[in-house]
């Protein structure tokens, strides 16, 4: 389990097991924002607030809230007594003050599970953050998950979601565990590889279950073309259950029963807003780790005064984000997807021989079979800049001439 938050130089590793025999207990963080002196850090040992968690299999995400960020923990096994954590039970993770909290979740809540996937995306004016679960695998009830459910924090109201479009869905006991989840400027969820099993028995390699698929977490439609130019909007399955509208505005700031503890009331009430230079260009995805930004701490912005923070923003003109939450470094797995799609499907003597001018101004489409390969892609630090209005298709229809293969990266 980890987090990364590539603006800042820092990452993030949880817990660890040999061979799935055994758990270690550990909380170690890495910190590169001085390049020349790196440094590992051990943050396992339990300081005023709950206690260090226990957990394997579970999923970490970062959201910029309070004066240095918070980490989320969700799902997963714990291994002091090896039952399922109920999907109820969040550990937050203040990393500002070090210092681990737990907060209850309610709502629909989804039903126990590990090696499930997430993503983070955030509304326009940041007053919510949605986290998007799919899929996972509980080792008791041996029962595999295909199911869709959102996170809405900070009210940590669990939502059911009845997604679209879904063609694996066929039975109540086929789902995908094992995989990995990345999201594009916070409007698109791109699912990557994974185990299919029926129950505990594994689907051998076919034509149903494809390796990459994309989520539209705006409308919650699976899709069959990635296009990076779409823009995320709050689901309106969030905003009928905590107020506000497509931007954002929420009404609803506080878990039900309000706060346990008045340390978290403050650090909910606060944002991290990475604003960037006109010089400075960065991927829709991720501010990488080069990248020059500043970084500041400003109230909720139900209860921002604009003057009082700096941000030359109106409310109703809420400076858009560059969708630096979760999924840092992993992120550059999607671009890397597209890019390499891109260039070595279509690239041909012709097409290099043309000016970037006129690549730019004819588009490129590329065809993708969907379900008759196996991707693998290799992870960058830094993604390139894909240009709005680039679309990736993914095809159904067999490619006649030979692919080009890659390997997914294990768990």
């Amino acid at each position: 389990m980890s987090a990364t938050i590539p603006s800042r130089g820092l990452s993030f590793s949880f817990g660890a097991s040999v061979f799935k025999t055994s758990a270690q207990r550990g909380f170690i963080t890495f910190n590169a924002s001085i390049a020349d002196s790196p440094s590992w850090n051990n943050q396992t040992t339990d300081g005023e607030g709950a206690q260090v968690p226990f957990a394997l299999e579970a999923e970490l995400v970062y959201l910029p809230m309070g004066d240095g960020g918070v980490l989320l923990l969700i799902g997963g096994i714990d291994n002091n007594d090896w039952s399922m954590i109920p999907l109820s039970h969040i550990s937050v993770y203040d990393i500002q003050s070090k210092t681990w909290y737990n907060v209850t979740a309610t709502g629909d809540i989804p039903g126990d599970r590990s090696q499930l996937c997430v993503v983070v995306s955030a509304s326009m004016d940041q007053s919510t953050f949605q986290v998007t679960i799919f899929g996972g695998w509980n080792a008791y009830t041996q029962k595999t998950y295909e199911d869709v459910f959102v996170l809405t924090v900070p009210s940590f109201r669990w939502i059911k979601v009845h997604d679209k479009n879904d063609f694996e869905d066929t039975t109540d006991n086929i789902g995908r565990s094992a995989h990995r989840c990345v999201i594009y400027n916070d409007a698109q969820m791109i699912v990557l590889g994974g185990a299919v099993l029926s129950g505990p028995n594994p689907i051998p390699c076919n034509t149903d279950y494809p390796p990459l698929r994309v989520l539209d977490t705006s409308s919650y439609i699976w899709k069959n073309v990635f296009d990076p130019s779409i823009e995320y909007k709050v689901p309106d399955i969030v905003t009928n259950v905590i107020g506000g509208n497509a931007i954002g505005n929420a009404n609803l700031t506080e878990p039900k029963g309000g706060w346990d503890f008045t340390a978290l009331q403050t650090i909910f009430s606060q944002r991290i807003l990475i604003s960037q230079t006109a010089a400075t260009t960065t991927s829709a995805t991720t501010a990488s780790a080069s990248t020059k930004t500043s970084v500041s701490t400003a109230t909720s912005p139900s209860n921002a005064d604009p003057s009082a923070s700096g941000n030359k923003s109106s409310p109703n003109e809420p400076e858009k984000h560059t969708g630096a939450i979760a999924g840092g470094v992993a992120a550059g797995v999607v671009v890397l997807i597209a890019a390499l799609l891109l260039y070595q499907a279509r690239a041909s003597k012709a097409r290099r021989q043309q000016s970037t001018d006129q690549r730019r101004d004819e588009g490129t489409r590329v065809e993708l079979p969907e379900r008759n390969f196996v991707q693998v892609f290799e992870v960058l630090n830094e993604p390139p800049e894909l240009e709005p209005g680039n679309r990736f298709e993914l095809s159904a229809n067999p490619v006649k001439q030979p692919i080009n293969r890659f390997e997914l990266p294990g768990r």
